[in-house]
């Protein structure tokens, strides 16, 4: 009997790509082509067995695997969640993963996972937020948008250069970037009316692309959300942009500061201890001495910001108001509504999931 074929979906797309990055970077794109089609719609199998078998080699999906399908299904199982796409595909909808197994592609994913956010309940009429399921948040005006928030930190994290661990496993960093800010655009652009599009406009107009770090993300998020997310509603930064500059006896030095506002020449640095063990923090160091100076001696004003002023909430405030002195603004009048609300998304540029 042929194997049936399989299109991994939702929040199993998502963590396949974060899989695979922490397997072999290569993963992605080593195993061929992009299809434009649903994959031999004949054999798309309902059971949900071809993935269960054909992703041994990558490890443990969490369960259920999310599986779509181009027409009602009406098999139910525990290991798999199946999700129906009548309406007409996005360009290049799926990426092979193997003869049988196929992911849907990144901005793919993304659609789906937008179109997902707010499920209405038919019994109800409550709105359920399915980026996590386990757990139904309350029905206040922040609430409403903490999908917004998780859904641009996943963008992020696929135009960036860094996969979240899967389960037991460790962040990557150094990844294939998977969207470019124009492809993110222009699919968004093409795709005008497709179910979950507005929430994946609005999210577009939050990420930034390039970041190398889930903290850089969040500092960058932070900074620039609009206050009604509690966000400080800063102009959006370059991120890891290639800067050339003239430093010791002349010699060229080829720099990518973490954030980067060139219209009022300002530097923000995070200070991460990720990659560096104690034999290597000196030359770290003089490194960034040397950068810093080169920075400063260009005309251009850099400011560092550690792990604890991320952590701690008040200090990751002062941190705000003097990164929006720099930028030439005053900082907003913060009254208790305006601090719980800057907590709140603290908290969850922090702790996502």
């Amino acid at each position: 009997t042929e194997a049936g074929m399989v299109v991994l979906s939702h929040e199993s797309a998502l963590e396949y790509y974060r899989l695979a990055a922490s397997v072999d970077s290569g993963t992605y794109r080593e195993l061929g082509e992009i299809a434009d089609r649903w994959p031999r719609r004949d054999r798309l199998d309902s059971s949900g067995c071809s993935a269960l078998a054909c992703l041994g080699a990558l490890g443990s999906l969490e369960r259920p695997l999310h599986l779509l399908l181009p027409d009602k299904n009406r098999v139910r199982s525990p290991e798999v969640a199946f999700h129906r796409w009548s309406a007409r595909l996005p360009s290049d909808p799926f990426w092979r993963v193997s003869d049988d197994v196929w992911v849907s592609s990144p901005s793919f994913t993304l659609l789906q996972l937008c179109s997902n956010v707010f499920r209405r309940d038919r019994r109800t009429g409550t709105s359920a937020e399915t980026m996590d399921d386990r757990r139904r948040l309350n029905r206040s005006p922040y609430s409403q948008l903490a999908g917004t928030i998780r859904l641009t930190l996943v963008a992020m994290e696929l135009m960036g250069t860094y996969r979240l661990a899967p389960i037991r496993g460790n962040t990557s960093f150094g990844t294939e970037t998977l969207l470019s800010a124009n492809g993110l655009h222009g699919f968004v652009d093409a795709h005008e009316g497709h179910q979950g599009i507005q929430m994946l406009r609005r999210v577009t107009s939050h990420a930034m692309p390039n970041s190398y770090s889930p903290m850089e993300t969040a500092l960058a998020l932070g900074l620039t959300l609009q206050r009604r997310y509690g966000g400080f509603q800063l102009p959006q930064p370059h991120l890891n942009e290639l800067l050339e500059l003239t430093g010791t006896g002349g010699r060229t030095v080829s720099y990518r500061p973490d954030l980067y506002w060139p219209e009022r020449h300002l530097v923000v640095e995070y200070d991460s201890d990720l990659f560096h063990s104690a034999d290597t923090k000196r030359s770290k160091l003089a490194e960034d001495d040397e950068r810093s100076n080169a920075l400063t001696a260009t005309g251009r004003h850099v400011m560092h910001v550690t792990k604890e002023q991320m952590l701690d909430f008040r200090k990751y405030q002062v941190l705000a108001s003097q990164v929006t002195r720099a930028l030439g603004r005053k900082p907003a009048a913060t009254d208790r509504e305006a601090c719980r609300q800057q907590s709140k998304l603290h908290h969850l540029l922090l702790h996502p999931y």
